[in-house]
């Protein structure tokens, strides 16, 4: 019984974790990505994103916006910084 209850709980939260994460089809089409979005989309960890904005490397009204108390990322923006080279 308790291997049944430990299986279905590891099945629950392999499900939630599927159907959290957004698509990258939809991410894609995208121009504004939030935090976590931007990260999958670049297949990084979503302290990456931060890491960067700590730093100083994400500028402020050029690679994100705050829109409704969100930090929206410009996915554009971004790939162009790293297509140029100035995100590492």
């Amino acid at each position: 019984m308790s291997l049944l209850r430990d299986q279905a709980i590891k099945l629950v939260g392999e499900l939630y974790q599927f159907f959290d994460k957004p698509k990258i089809s939809v991410i894609s089409t995208k121009k504004l990505l939030t935090e976590s979005e931007l990260a999958l989309y670049f297949r990084r960890g979503k302290t990456w994103t931060s890491g960067l904005r700590t730093k100083g490397v994400l500028m402020e009204k050029k690679h994100y916006h705050y829109i409704d108390g969100l930090i929206m990322y410009d996915r554009e923006e971004i790939e162009k910084a790293i297509i140029s080279n100035s995100l590492r």
